[in-house]
């Protein structure tokens, strides 16, 4: 084990992609390492120069998504499907994103508002939000990006799946289902 990160400026955040790892320090500046063959891991150059400052990094299969302090989001690494382009609705200055991830071919961000955005492979259901979800009336308020599947935690405490679900993995427990207060 190699510690990493010097003591003036520390690790804060650690994310793992598909065959890459990130590391946040707390200047808000980033390392990476692992496979890059396709762009995933390589840093932009605004970023590396500290032109802009990362808040927060999700980290995909093969595509990076990461948050900037503006509220606004940066998307590199393998395009196939759109997972790293960054749709227009998530720019907006008076309704700015305030958390990112990227799953396996899709990416998922949350505006101020609770509104979800997905975007990406949408053959398996991972960008097919929910009526209803992620509204001015039911908000998220945390979005989390799987291999083919999306979660968002509503500001109600309930808690949303969507997208491919071979594995069960869009299967809510029954305590998330129907809670039982006070055990």
């Amino acid at each position: 084990v190699v510690p990493f990160g010097p003591e003036d400026n520390p690790v804060r955040n650690i994310v793992a992609g598909g065959s890459y790892t990130f590391a946040q320090l707390a200047d808000g500046g980033i390392s990476v390492w692992g496979t890059a063959s396709n762009g995933w891991a390589i840093i932009p150059d605004e970023i590396l120069n500290g032109d802009v400052v990362v808040t927060q990094i999700g980290a995909g299969s093969q595509q990076t998504i990461v948050l900037l302090e503006d509220g606004t989001i940066r998307g590199w690494g393998r395009n196939n499907y759109g997972q790293a382009d960054v749709p227009t609705e998530t720019q907006q200055p008076d309704n700015p994103v305030i958390q990112v991830d990227s799953g396996g071919w899709h990416s998922v961000a949350l505006l101020e508002d609770g509104t979800v955005v997905c975007w990406g492979r949408t053959d398996r259901g991972a960008c097919d939000i929910p009526p209803g979800i992620g509204t001015s009336s039911n908000p998220a308020i945390q979005v989390a990006a799987g291999g083919d599947h999306t979660v968002a935690l509503l500001a109600d405490g309930s808690v949303v799946c969507w997208g491919q679900n071979s594995f069960g993995q869009c299967n809510l427990p029954a305590e998330l289902i129907d809670p039982v207060r006070d055990r």
